[in-house]
């Protein structure tokens, strides 16, 4: 699957509009955001500050996958030089899932020190 139907596809299961959200994805890209993709994951990371992003999730993989699929995310974005990364996720198992992640390859991930967002990773 190509990033862009991973948006479409979960943007319609959560009844948003997937044009809008893929005009907002180009528009992250352009002040400086960028895409990650595996499988039928893909990560839209906002560009906050110098090192510093919000992470918008979109999925299709099982949950199962998406440890290992998070685990490849998290490498590309330390070797991308991120150092902290922002997101707000309605489903806790997600938190849930990269507290544990993060717990086995060295990530701290807690609750958000910003506004707008309820988790956090320092990477």
């Amino acid at each position: 699957m190509k990033p862009s139907e991973a948006i479409a596809l979960d943007s319609q299961q959560r009844g948003l509009d997937p044009n809008q959200i893929m005009k907002v994805t180009h528009e992250i890209i352009k002040r400086g955001g960028f895409v990650l993709h595996q499988s039928n994951t893909t990560l839209v990371l906002e560009k906050l500050e110098p090192n510093v992003y919000a992470a918008h999730l979109f999925t299709h993989d099982q949950p199962l996958a998406m440890g290992r699929i998070f685990i490849q995310f998290f490498r590309n974005l330390e070797s991308r030089g991120v150092k902290r990364l922002y997101g707000q996720a309605d489903n806790s198992q997600i938190v849930t899932m990269l507290k544990q992640l993060g717990q086995r390859i060295g990530v701290q991930v807690g609750p958000s020190d910003r506004s707008g967002f309820n988790w956090m990773i320092k990477l």
